[in-house]
């Protein structure tokens, strides 16, 4: 999704910028920033110095819904299951060392739905200057 927000700072390639509050209206995720009715500042990787004041396009990654889902709730409880089958083999059937088996298999799977949102986590990025503003803003 490509919005357009205003610099407010850029240092080291990353940009601060102000979104309005009107940027959410073309979303139609559920998210904190559309029910607030004040600008969100975001940072953005941008490769050129910005100057603040300056209007941006901004390129916004949204994960998709149903990837998302899965991962979050769907490979804990893939996790849960398996150390339910694995501690039920391994302890013929005893509660107390089944449960545990099955607690630490969900507890592996949050661990390794952390490492996966880490490596694919989606940055937005500065495209260039707003088509319509196109430069700095008085």
């Amino acid at each position: 999704m490509e919005v357009r927000g205003i610099v407010v700072s850029w240092a080291e390639g990353q940009a601060r910028i102000e979104l309005p509050a009107g940027a959410c209206a073309k979303c139609s995720q559920s998210c904190p920033s559309r029910s607030m009715a004040m600008n969100s500042v975001i940072v953005a990787d941008a490769a050129e110095p910005l100057a603040p004041g300056q209007c941006v396009s901004v390129d916004i990654s949204i994960p998709s819904p149903v990837g998302a889902a899965t991962l979050a709730f769907g490979l804990p409880l893939a996790g849960l299951v398996a150390g339910l089958v694995i501690g039920n083999a391994v302890w013929a059937g005893q509660p107390l060392p089944t449960l545990g088996a099955a607690l630490g298999g969900a507890a592996s799977a949050f661990g390794l739905v952390a490492v996966l949102e880490r490596r694919n986590h989606r940055r937005a990025v500065v495209v260039g200057p707003s088509p319509t503003e196109g430069g700095v803003t008085q």
